[in-house]
């Protein structure tokens, strides 16, 4: 059995919280997105906005508020100084992922845009955004994604 680290005074020192994998941190946003896309598919369905705009809502403060995936997973959102994402953090972090399905919500409800075209449009916007975000955490040190970089935070093990 090892102990843990103590310093000079004999302390404890607490260790470096470990940088989560990056399949990991795929599955619990998958996690997370599939209530979130649901709530939106049938608010589009039902010419109910809110219920999508809720679902939008609670998504991009996920990491402040707590999320499904990451509760799974054992994997939570911190600054880079240690201490736990703040709502301005994890509205950072997430808008990116957001701006397609808001977009889409958006333009179903007739509030902008036209139809099929705009819809085209936000979707290839999307899928960019969505593939940069996670070929980032392919090649980011810590396996960050842009989010991550915007907010100055890391996804690492409970």
């Amino acid at each position: 059995m090892q102990l843990p680290q103590t310093d000079a005074r004999g302390r404890f020192v607490a260790r470096e919280p470990r940088d989560a994998g990056m399949l990991t941190r795929i599955f619990a946003k998958l996690i997370d997105v599939f209530p979130t896309g649901l709530a939106v598919a049938i608010a589009q369905l039902t010419g109910v906005p809110a219920l999508g705009l809720v679902a939008i809502g609670l998504f991009v403060l996920s990491d402040w508020i707590g999320s499904p995936g990451k509760w799974l997973l054992r994997i939570r959102a911190i600054t880079l100084d240690g201490s736990p994402a703040t709502p301005l953090a994890s509205l950072k972090r997430n808008v990116t992922l957001c701006l397609a399905p808001a977009g889409h919500l958006v333009i179903a409800s007739g509030w902008l845009g036209q139809g099929r075209w705009d819809q085209a449009g936000v979707f290839c916007v999307g899928a960019v955004v969505v593939l940069g975000e996670f070929v980032g955490l392919l090649f980011q040190p810590q396996n960050k994604r842009w989010g991550d970089v915007l907010a100055k935070t890391r996804v690492v093990e409970r």
